[in-house]
C-alpha cells in the first residue's frame, strides 16, 4: 500500500479551534481528544500535528455546533504567537506585498497542506490558497486562513477602510451570501475554480508607517531556525515512512529510497547525517520495533514475520532477532507467552 506524505499543521491552531468552541459551549477539549489531538500539547508552537487530525477536528466541530461555517469564528480566537514569528514579522513589514510575501515564503511554518502564491495582473493582486495534495486540508481550515489574512492586511495597515476588491471560495452558496461578505467585509464569489483573494495593487504596494526592520531581522531568523529543524525531523520521517512501505517487497536498499525522494543517494546520505542518523541506522531500527509487535502477535507465524520484515530468508531474520534480544524469535515468543497475565492467573 502507498502512503500519502505527510503533511503536518503547527499545533496551535488546534488552540484557536478549542477556544472557539468553549466560547460556544462546546467541550474542546473532548473533541480535540476525539480527533486523537493531545490537549497538553496545543500551546506549544513547536507541536506539529498530522492534518489528517486537523480536518478531523474540524469535520467535529462542524457537527458539534451545527454551524457549517464555523471556520470563519476560528480567526477571533487567534492570538499574536499563534502563527508562530508570523504575525509579529507582519505586524513590522514594510508594506503588505512584504508581508504576503514572507507568508508565503515561510508557509510551512504554518501548515505543509498548503502553498500560498501572489501574483499581479491589471493592477490587482491574487493572493491564492493552493492545497499540497487533494482535499489535505478541510474547507474549514481554508477559509479560517483566508478570513485571518484580510483581517491581519487590515490592522496591518491600520486602516479599516482598506478592504479586499473581492474574495473567491469553492463552496456552494446555500443562501448564506450576506453572512460571508459581511465576514469578509467584500463581495465574496462562489463555486469559484479557486481559493483566491483580490486586492487592489496600490494598497498592497503601500509602504507602511509601522515598519520595523530590527523586528523583521529576528522574527525572520527565527523563522528560518524553526524551518531548518523541521527539515531536520522531516528527512527521517519520510525514510522512516518508505521503508514501511518498501519492506513487504524486500529489503529496502538506500538507493531505491533516495529514488523516491528524489535525490542521489549521497544527498540522503548527507542529510541523514545532519541529523545524526544514516539509512542503515533507520532500516534496523525500524525493523526491531516492528518485530517487537510482531512477536507478540501470536497469530504470526516466524516465516509472515520474516516477509513483513523484508528479510530474505527466516535464518536471516532470526540472526537479526538474536542480536537485538539476544535470544531467537522461537524462544522470545515463548517467554513473552510463560509471562504474560492470562499464564500467570
Amino acid at each position: 500500500m502507498k502512503l500519502a506524505s505527510q503533511t503536518t499543521t503547527i499545533g496551535t491552531w488546534a488552540l484557536a479551534i478549542k477556544r472557539t468552541l468553549d466560547a460556544r459551549g462546546v467541550n474542546g477539549d473532548k473533541l480535540l481528544r476525539e480527533a486523537g489531538i493531545d490537549v497538553s500539547q496545543c500551546g506549544d508552537p513547536n507541536t506539529r500535528l498530522p492534518s489528517q487530525k486537523l480536518n478531523r477536528l474540524w469535520e467535529l466541530a462542524e457537527v458539534a455546533t451545527g454551524d457549517p461555517r464555523f471556520g470563519l469564528s476560528v480567526p477571533m480566537f487567534v492570538h499574536a504567537t499563534t502563527l508562530h514569528a508570523m504575525t509579529m514579522a507582519n505586524f513590522a513589514a514594510t508594506s503588505l506585498y512584504d508581508a504576503f510575501s514572507r507568508s508565503a515564503r515561510f508557509s510551512r511554518i504554518i501548515t505543509t497542506t498548503m502553498q500560498f502564491a501572489l501574483n499581479k495582473q491589471d493592477g490587482v493582486y491574487e493572493i491564492e490558497y493552493l492545497l499540497t495534495e487533494p482535499n489535505s486540508l478541510s474547507q474549514h481550515g481554508v477559509e479560517a486562513s483566508m478570513l485571518l489574512c484580510v483581517r491581519m492586511a487590515r490592522e496591518i495597515d491600520l486602516n479599516p477602510e482598506n478592504k479586499p476588491i473581492a474574495v473567491h471560495l469553492k463552496r456552494r452558496e446555500n443562501n448564506d451570501r450576506a453572512f460571508f461578505e459581511q465576514a469578509f467585509g467584500c463581495p465574496v464569489h462562489f463555486e469559484s475554480q479557486r481559493w483566491f483573494i483580490e486586492m487592489d495593487a496600490a494598497q498592497v504596494e503601500a509602504p507602511l508607517p509601522t515598519a520595523n526592520p530590527e523586528i523583521l531581522q529576528s522574527c525572520e531568523r527565527i523563522m528560518a531556525e524553526y524551518l531548518a529543524r523541521m527539515d531536520k525531523a522531516d528527512i527521517s520521517h519520510r525514510v522512516y515512512q518508505l521503508i514501511l512501505e518498501y519492506l513487504s517487497t524486500g529489503e529496502p536498499s538506500q538507493e531505491r529510497v533516495a529514488d523516491a525522494l528524489h535525490m542521489s543517494t549521497r544527498s540522503l546520505h548527507r542529510k541523514l547525517t545532519a541529523v545524526g542518523t544514516n539509512f542503515k541506522s533507520l532500516l534496523d531500527n525500524t525493523r526491531r520495533e516492528l518485530a517487537m509487535q510482531y512477536i507478540r502477535q501470536s497469530n504470526l507465524s516466524i516465516a509472515d514475520i520474516t516477509y513483513n520484515l523484508g528479510f530474505y530468508d527466516a535464518s536471516s531474520f532470526s540472526r537479526a532477532f538474536k542480536r537485538w534480544t539476544g535470544v531467537s524469535p522461537a524462544k522470545y515468543r515463548r517467554d513473552v507467552a510463560l509471562n504474560s497475565p492470562a499464564q500467570q492467573e
